[in-house]
């Protein structure tokens, strides 16, 4: 059974959410909770017969198998079905409420900041292709419209827009909204709102303008978050918030205009939750006097300074053109003590009040660049495109985000009109950082609070998802880690494809500080086998199961030049995954015992793999290591993600330098041999040819149509071939070279061959199959016996005999060939040398030859038996004139 539920004092958002879920999974069931919001209410009574509600729950929660909540995060908000949290195989989570309280770790959960719940059903509604009526569509808007005030609260976005655009397409009716929206206060409701205008009083902190107001009220009183949007809109605040005891308990309730204030935040001393511009608290036994004077303690102490990028900005800002060369583009980076330059159009001058931004190029891309030989290469090649930018009017807030999350160090200040006016660094908001006087530990370093936020608990999924015994030798890795003083982590592909829920037990682990010893420390420990390897710092040990576990020393890497072999030293987690190839292989999760779990995600490896990007992490990778092209392709085909452009162009430039070409030929074919072997070899090697790969190595080389329809051709054959369970592989790199290579010149295919290296048996089988090809197409269209298609095909590798199959759209060859391999390739005999023998023939050449002619005669259908077989034997030779014994 799937129950969908919401929170208590349930409101449009809530309400809407649960319906938008059941139309994208009609078998589930909404329980709506027994407390709603008066307008709510209101227009539940009306409508609800046209929804499948439930009001009672009269069924077994052990029933429930799958239990989804929306719009809340909060177990202790849902009522009675609280007690199917911990019980349920599946509990899924839908919220734009991003604070964390719900005690079990979801089975999945979609929590996006945006305007309202509802925005995230109806984009898969949309995205489904799914038919709603005039009133689901009138009720799902409604859920946007009061959550986002409108579309006009902060914490609007532009899909929420978009979300009820689509709406108001599908037929939703803004007449019955806006009786629900723009509800009248009842009497109570105004009369509250009056004492609460009466006992206003205006503060500033920070330069920002904040409403706190008291009330009494004997009884509980609906609606009164409403009224703090009211007061706030009327006493034109950018903070508002009342405090109003109703019986026994205190509500105190605040809202924000301003995105860059965290209400939670500031309602912190009072557990208060909600999301960043909305939250509220429940306070029993204090005062609202008290409260009123710690909520202002509060204000003052979190409340952030009101500092913008205009006041802290650098203007006129040093620019360079796109035409500027590395070496040149040095010596200015040197002369203005910068670690970064914005690059703007060739015909600018150096007046930087109306610039077009084109990229920013930083002292580490240029001193990369230059390494590698490409000092009088333009910047172009080598910055950063599409930079991210700023406007003047952004938060201290959104640039530390930005700055953090994205791990850069300047935001250039661009103004409405995109011209460049100012630019940010990470020095100018340290400065600003250390220059305010703290009075909360917690804010003295803002890259704990950004690294919380991307921390996750993943121990259940890798329990879920990983054997007991593969458990088990993590849990106690970490355990030893704690004891001895390491840090342990496990990364790259296995962190990877478990949250993609993919199977892959290579255990690789990174150690802070040093895996060989370590690792010496396991080898009693877990009864393994250990072979070290000083010069990567890396060991491997073997566990009496035969299961490996790879260790690594965490490290930075440097290469001497392109393409060289990597030199390596000591460093720490981050810039160990920051050395790696893409954002999805940088998850680590950690080991230790107290952490086990704890997922670490530095650059956004887990949102590129939600949205299926693959992502390079910086401007010279693929020149540093030109492999990380041909495996960037391979992950996209395997997964079916897309290449970000920008890496997609870091690609391109980086073949047009010639990066390729200092990569040794065993290598090139190790890359090409790990493409063919992808199940999506199709899609890898169109991207290839895309992107020019085939072209910077074979420049005579075209995959045109013919090639491509080949190839998929042998894709489909080798499916075939599989499927039969035969017992000869089949090398993939034979029939993929033999499509590429077979309209080139004899020399042009050996060339081709030398330059990738290709071993000396799987090139004598591709020019095997180039130069028999149009021999065994003439030979197959004749009317052959089935012992002379044998004698015929045998004489062949069994790549060529496919590569021929897949070449010829030839109903006669097919069915020969099919024939062949199904029927005839395996079919032997019963007699043996000893038979011959037996009949007193002496050893020699004519063995073969009897045994071969008998063979021919099986296959013919001449012979059947043993007996029949002995037969045939006795008057071959007896034509050949050989006497008998006996």
């Amino acid at each position: 059974m799937k129950v969908i539920t919401s929170h208590q004092n349930l409101d449009f958002d809530g309400l809407a959410a649960m319906i938008g879920y059941n139309i994208l999974n009609k078998d589930s069931k909404m329980v709506v909770p027994p407390k709603l919001n008066q307008n709510v209410r209101a227009f539940y009574s009306l409508y609800k017969d046209m929804f499948p509600f439930i009001e009672k729950i009269t069924f077994n929660i052990n029933e429930i198998e799958e239990l989804i909540i929306v719009d809340t995060r909060d177990e202790n908000r849902i009522g009675k079905l609280k007690d199917a949290v911990g019980k349920v195989n599946k509990l899924v989570l839908y919220d734009h409420h991003l604070h964390k309280n719900i005690t079990r770790t979801p089975t999945y959960e979609l929590c996006e900041e945006i305007g309202a719940t509802t925005t995230i059903l109806v984009e898969k509604i949309k995205e489904n292709c799914l038919d709603i009526t005039s009133i689901e569509a009138t009720v799902l808007a409604l859920g946007i419209y009061e959550d986002t005030g409108n579309l006009t609260y902060n914490s609007t976005t532009t899909r929420d827009v978009k979300a009820v655009s689509f709406l108001l397409e599908q037929g939703a009716q803004l007449e019955i909204i806006r009786d629900y929206v723009t509800l009248n206060l009842t009497d109570n409701q105004r009369l509250l709102l009056d004492e609460l205008l009466d006992n206003t009083n205006h503060i500033s902190i920070n330069d920002y303008q904040i409403g706190v107001s008291v009330a009494k009220q004997d009884e509980y009183l609906n609606g009164a978050a409403i009224l703090v949007h009211k007061l706030m809109e009327i006493e034109n605040a950018d903070l508002f918030f009342i405090i109003v005891k109703m019986g026994k308990k205190v509500f105190l309730i605040g809202r924000s205009k301003r995105e860059e204030i965290s209400i939670p935040r500031i309602l912190k001393p009072f557990d208060g939750k909600g999301h960043d511009q909305a939250a509220s608290a429940v306070i029993k036994d204090v005062s609202i006097h008290e409260i009123k004077e710690k909520l202002i303690e509060s204000l003052k102490l979190r409340l952030p300074v009101h500092i913008c990028a205009r006041t802290i900005m650098s203007s006129p800002v040093n620019i360079i053109s796109a035409s500027t060369t590395i070496n040149k583009a040095e010596k200015l980076l040197h002369k203005y003590g910068h670690s970064g330059l914005p690059v703007v159009n060739s015909n600018q001058d150096d007046n930087a009040n109306k610039e077009e931004l084109l990229g920013i190029i930083s002292r580490r891309d240029v001193e990369k660049a230059k390494h590698h030989g490409f000092g009088h290469s333009s910047v172009k090649g080598y910055m950063s495109q599409k930079p991210i930018t700023i406007t003047p009017d952004a938060t201290l807030k959104e640039i530390q985000h930005l700055i953090v999350s994205n791990d850069i160090g300047r935001l250039p200040v661009v103004d409405n009109n995109d011209n460049l006016v100012g630019i940010v660094t990470r020095t100018d908001l340290l400065q600003i950082q250390h220059g305010i006087e703290n009075k909360e530990t917690e804010k003295n370093n803002f890259y704990l609070e950004e690294l919380e936020k991307n921390t996750t608990d993943i121990t259940e999924l890798m329990t879920k998802r990983l054997p007991d015994k593969v458990m088990g030798i993590l849990y106690l890795i970490g355990k030893k880690a704690d004891k001895e003083g390491y840090k342990v982590y496990g990364v790259g592909g296995f962190v990877r494809d478990l949250l993609l829920g993919k199977d892959n037990l290579d255990l690789d682990l990174v150690v802070e500080n040093d895996a060989i010893s370590f690792a010496k420390s396991l080898k009693n420990y877990l009864n393994g086998k250990l072979k070290t390897f000083p010069q990567y710092q890396t060991a491997r040990l073997t566990l009496p199961s035969g299961k490996h576990v790879d260790f690594a020393t965490a490290r930075i890497e440097y290469y001497a030049f392109p393409a060289a072999s990597p030199e390596v030293e000591q460093s720490t987690i981050k810039q160990d995954l920051y050395r790696r190839d893409f954002t999805i292989n940088t998850l680590a999760v950690k080991l230790n015992g107290s952490t086990f779990g704890k997922l670490l995600d530095f650059f956004d490896g887990a949102k590129d793999l939600k949205e299926g990007i693959i992502r390079v992490l910086y401007n010279l990778s693929f020149v540093e290591d030109p492999t990380r092209i041909f495996r960037g392709i391979r992950f996209e085909a395997r997964f079916n993600f897309t290449i970000e452009d920008q890496t997609l162009l870091f690609m391109k430039n980086s073949l047009i330098t010639g990066v390729l070409d200092k990569l040794p030929g065993e290598k090139l074919y190790e890359e090409f041999r790990n493409v063919f072997y992808e199940e999506n070899f199709m899609d890898a090697l169109m991207k290839m040819d895309e992107i020019g790969i085939f072209e910077n190595i074979f420049p005579d080389l075209k995959l045109n149509e013919n090639k491509i329809e080949t190839i998929s051709i042998i894709q489909d054959i080798l499916q075939w071939y599989e499927q039969r369970s035969y017992n000869k592989s089949v090398s993939k790199e034979v029939l993929i070279f033999s499509c590429l290579f077979y309209d080139q010149p004899a020399p042009i295919v050996s060339s081709l061959s030398e330059r990738l290296k290709i071993p000396t048996k799987i090139r004598e089988v591709i020019f095997t199959t180039i130069n028999h090809e149009n021999y065994l197409t003439k030979k197959l269209e004749e009317d052959l016996k089935n012992s002379e298609l044998v004698e015929l095909l045998d004489g062949y590798p069994l790549e060529t005999i496919l590569f021929v199959l897949a070449r010829k759209d030839n109903k006669s060859i097919k069915e020969k060939v099919y024939y062949f391999l199904e029927n005839l390739k395996g079919v032997g005999i019963s007699i043996t040398g000893e038979d011959l023998k037996n009949l007193g023939i002496k050893p020699g050449p004519i063995y073969k030859k009897a045994l071969e002619e008998v063979r021919k005669a099986r296959l013919d259908g001449i012979v059947s038996t043993s007996e029949e077989e002995l037969e045939y034997v006795l008057d071959f030779f007896a034509k050949k004139g050989e006497r008998l014994n006996g």
